[in-house]
């Protein structure tokens, strides 16, 4: 029996339908939204980040995740996700340090032009000053650091507010603002202000870290004598996160903090001093995860490779591992700085002891791991005179394991190794597969990075390899062997890692 649609069912019919096309609307917005075409060229590096930073390509849609130590082109959109922050050293000496929820595009023009599209972001400027572009504006600021602000309810409202250093000029090189002034632009008019209270410590933008359950912070101000109320705000600075407290004819507060972002400013009757921003970071020591403490380790030949691991800390730009043959590392055997969690390095039989320094790009970021030892010893010697070949998951070699046989064939077929070759998108997963094809033997699989550093070694059999242990890896340029007694090949490849974060808002013209 056929049903006629009733006037509600076409209601919600065009409702769904018009859902629908708006939503591919903004999807096509998104993978075509471009603010200029980049040459390419590096402009800086990102030295610091907490939680999901991200960068565009201007030919790309994609989103790519960067970390500290990672290089910032030319055309590149970088954004931040809603508790994320970013420091991006540029190569003419100035210093971009990008807030929460925010998105800027960086242009290489005669002086470096930073577009902010979204948010707010302190621009630290080089001897050559550093031009932005805000709601269509542009503005150069020189000297001290700069706060630029985008409303964002109204994308052509905003503020921008210097320090007692900085200077921001017009387009036509006239003087917006001197020092320690601030630009309020609400409706398409701008308002000068000059502040009667100054915010002193914590500097805007301060980053803490500290280890146990809080730390004491000092807010200091300047003002007139008389009763001063101090606004605290935790993770926004919303009416619902409000902490108020009052001081009396005093210019100082104490408060014990937990891990957070803050932002706090100062009030004294109807004068409201400058917002400024707090982050508290709890600091944690890197986790030692292999070798096991104590562990024995079997080696097959002297020297042979020990394979390290270690927990990714966040707030770390590099690692500094320390290998020694006593406690107080006096005699120290091995030492090196890399970027990712984990490498190899050739030791002889004995004891050693093991540390992991991780270093923060910002003060106070530096934490160190305990103190952890293992033993490495021969593997036994076989009936037949040889020693036996130590094998183990993921490369840690503390078992003994007998050499397999090799298979019989009437040719042999070269060892030619098919995957990973090129690209590697790693998006998503949780393990890189590693084939090859040639006559089965027992081989060495070596994983080095761009570097040459050797951050994986492992015994294989057969045709095929599967680590799991990512931790190893970062996006970047690799170079894997395989080796043995009688032959030997190698392929390099590339580690690509694409993140999709939920599109920054769009506004439809």
């Amino acid at each position: 029996m056929n049903r006629k649609l009733s006037r509600t069912d076409i209601v919600v019919l065009i409702i769904c339908s018009a859902i629908l096309v708006m939503s591919a609307v903004l999807l096509y917005l998104e993978m075509t939204l471009s603010y200029g075409e980049g040459t390419g060229r590096p402009v800086g590096d990102v030295s610091y980040r907490n939680r999901i930073v991200q960068r565009r390509d201007p030919a790309q849609v994609v989103w790519q995740r960067l970390n500290p130590g990672d290089t910032v082109f030319d055309g590149d959109s970088v954004r931040t996700d809603e508790t994320a922050e970013a420091v991006i050293d540029l190569k003419d000496g100035s210093k971009i340090e990008l807030d929460p929820e925010s998105l800027i595009v960086l242009h290489l023009r005669e002086k470096l032009t930073v577009t902010l599209v979204k948010g707010s972001a302190i621009i630290r400027p080089g001897s050559r000053g550093v031009v932005v572009e805000r709601s269509g504006r542009r503005f150069t600021t020189e000297a001290g650091p700069t706060r630029f602000f985008v409303d964002p309810l109204n994308d052509k409202d905003g503020e921008i507010e210097t320090d007692g250093t900085a200077s921001v000029l017009a387009d036509d090189g006239t003087v917006i603002l001197r020092p320690g002034e601030s630009l309020q632009t609400k409706d398409g008019k701008d308002r000068r202000i000059r502040r009667g209270i100054a915010a002193i410590s914590p500097e805007d933008n301060a980053r803490f870290f500290y280890t146990g359950d809080s730390m004491e912070v000092e807010f200091r101000w300047q003002a007139a004598a008389g009763t001063t109320t101090v606004e605290l705000y935790a993770g926004a600075p919303l009416e619902k996160n409000l902490q108020i407290y009052d001081v009396q004819n005093d210019s100082r507060l104490v408060l014990e903090l937990k891990a957070a972002n803050y932002f706090w400013r100062v009030r004294q009757g109807d004068e409201v001093g400058p917002l400024r921003r707090l982050r508290l970071r709890r600091k944690s020591s890197p986790q030692l995860l292999m070798p096991r403490p104590e562990a024995k380790i079997r080696i097959a030949s002297d020297p042979g490779y020990v394979s390290f691991r270690w927990k990714e800390e966040e707030s770390a730009s590099s690692y500094f591992i320390e290998l020694a043959r006593d406690r107080s590392f006096t005699d120290r055997v091995a030492y090196q700085d890399v970027r990712r969690t984990g490498l190899s390095i050739q030791l002889s039989p004995g004891r050693y002891y093991w540390r992991v320094l991780a270093r923060g790009s910002v003060p106070g970021a530096d934490s160190e791991s305990s103190i952890s030892s293992f033993e490495v010893v021969a593997a036994a010697p076989s009936p037949s005179g040889e020693a036996e070949k130590p094998s183990g998951k993921d490369g840690q070699l503390d078992t003994d394991a007998p050499a397999s046989e090799k298979a019989p064939g009437p040719a042999a077929e070269p060892l030619t190794l098919l995957y990973p070759t090129g690209v590697v998108d790693m998006t998503g997963k949780n393990f890189l597969l590693f084939r090859w094809k040639g006559i089965p033997a027992e081989r060495t699989l070596m994983l080095r990075d761009a570097t040459g550093t050797v951050v994986f070694q492992t015994r294989v059999t057969g045709n095929a390899f599967t680590l799991t242990d990512l931790s190893v890896l970062d996006t970047g340029v690799f170079r894997w062997t395989l080796e043995s007694a009688k032959d030997n090949a190698q392929a390099k490849f590339t580690i690509v890692l694409h993140e999709n974060l939920a599109p920054p808002e769009l506004e439809i013209r």
